[in-house]
């Protein structure tokens, strides 16, 4: 893999995903559309020092919307959700996953 900073995109900021994160210990990213999860486990590895158990993906249809009388559709996109060990500290982006 030639360049691993295309994988992430950003944190996923929701109530779920700060559920997820509170509870058992998952953080949840927006990902390249076109990324695995072999390619999110090692670039997580790589970038942040970070272990992951394990790595589930999901891609997120786009909405229809409407702007006056045209219709138009968002893009799809992709998210993982990524369980940590238990003693790694989820400090991406430059501030803690953690609010």
């Amino acid at each position: 893999m030639k360049n691993l900073y295309w994988v992430f995109k950003g944190p996923i900021f929701t109530e779920k995903s700060n559920l997820l994160e509170s509870k058992y210990k998952k953080i949840t990213l927006e990902v390249a559309i076109n990324s695995s999860k072999r390619q999110i486990k090692e670039a997580l590895k790589k970038l942040f020092n970070l272990d992951a158990i394990s790595v589930n993906t999901a891609i997120v249809r786009g909405k229809n919307k409407r702007i006056k009388k045209h219709w138009g559709k968002e893009s799809n996109w992709k998210k993982a959700i990524i369980l940590l060990k238990k003693h790694e500290n989820a400090n991406i982006f430059g501030f803690s996953m953690r609010n």
